[in-house]
């Protein structure tokens, strides 16, 4: 951990903003932004912690040392330097006190979440209101988001800077990692002499089978209500009168976000092969959600006399397989038939995917600039 969020609490508090005045404020509230500038930088944990430990302390020392720091002097060429860096990281009106002001404000509900065991979000239209999002984001991440909106959310972390949060990403992260976790398991299973420790990896591949099933439907699922959430939220117009009405909707149901807002939208004479091989995925994305649902439902009913159970026996990777590539080509396929301002895989291109297949790892940790 780069920080001592305790520490930062009382040196951000208004308790420790009280005991100054004039001068030495002014040094003590332009360190305070600095800190939080500090955050922003990616791809440079020693320097970071470096630079935090010296504006922690240089916070400190003001404070048991006022008197040390009534020269104006010294005070005009830092406060330069920190207007220069708030330039440089896109912040608006950066020779404004306000925005001094509601930088601190800002590092204080962090810190306050962070205590409370809790990340902070906050929607990128707020966060724009401080600085000029995109542009940043461009700056910082090779990838950017190009159809960021001000219905996002975006993380503010002190250690990891400023994080855009697609619910997609996370879910399809999460099944990588998952998928790489049983393709070791498989490894060793396939290795294993001992009878006791087979019989233990067995298990375990069966708790990943179901695991692994169910985070594909999430996965499918995420993306989809991410969809519905950008049309309802953004500017998109749509056109179809079906699409208009399910737009609506207080609780979008996963499979008629397909049926009643993505198709009715956005088929044409041109995508009718496209089209069809995203109703053909459906209807087998549905079987495989129906299974879903008897993990997470399970019970003894059953129906036509076929049990309920049977899902929660089964442990047959190439169903798990079937069922892993159709979440992701459903997923692949709608996304191709989005319009440009609609699509949300920006980020697809920056991993490797697993081959489910050939049970060939995923990685989506690779990049370097984060």
């Amino acid at each position: 951990m780069l920080i001592n969020y305790e520490e930062l609490q009382f040196l951000y508090s208004r308790t420790a903003l009280s005991k100054l005045s004039k001068n030495p404020k002014k040094i003590y509230k332009d360190t305070l932004v600095n800190i939080f500038l500090t955050s922003l930088r990616v791809g440079d944990y020693g320097g970071k912690k470096l630079d935090y430990f010296f504006q922690i302390h240089f916070c400190k020392d003001i404070l048991e040392n006022p008197k040390d720091y009534l020269d104006e002097t010294p005070h005009k060429q830092y406060e330069a330097q920190v207007q220069d860096a708030l330039c440089s990281f896109y912040i608006r009106n950066p020779y404004n006190e306000k925005t001094k002001n509601t930088i601190i404000e800002l590092v204080r509900n962090v810190v306050e979440q962070h205590l409370n065991g809790e990340r902070y979000l906050i929607k990128a239209k707020e966060l724009d209101n401080l600085m000029d999002l995109k542009n940043f984001l461009k700056f910082i991440y090779r990838n950017a988001n190009p159809n960021l909106s001000p219905h996002h959310w975006v993380e503010v972390d002190l250690e990891r800077g400023i994080i855009p949060t697609f619910p997609d990403f996370l879910t399809y992260a999460h099944l990588i990692s998952l998928w790489n976790i049983y393709v070791d398991k498989q490894i060793a299973y396939k290795e294993e002499q001992h009878r006791l420790k087979e019989r233990t990896l067995d298990s375990e591949l069966h708790a990943l089978h179901t695991v692994l099933w169910t985070q594909a439907v999430t996965f499918t699922e995420s993306y989809l209500y991410y969809i519905f959430y950008n049309i309802n939220k953004g500017d998109y117009s749509l056109k179809s009168e079906k699409a208009k009405g399910y737009i609506k909707a207080n609780k979008p149901d996963d499979n008629q976000i397909i049926v009643s807002l993505i198709i009715p939208e956005f088929k044409s004479k041109g995508n009718e092969e496209l089209v069809s091989n995203i109703k053909k995925l459906h209807k087998e994305y549905e079987a495989i959600n129906n299974i879903r649902n008897r993990y997470i439902h399970a019970s003894a009913f059953d129906d036509n006399q076929r049990s309920h159970l049977l899902p929660l026996i089964s442990n047959r990777s190439e169903q798990l397989i079937k069922a892993l590539e159709v979440c992701t080509n459903l997923v692949k396929a709608i996304e191709n038939l989005l319009p440009s301002e609609l699509k949300i895989l920006f980020w697809w291109d920056a991993m490797d995917h697993p081959v489910y297949k050939d049970y060939e790892k995923g990685n989506f940790i690779k990049r370097t600039d984060i």
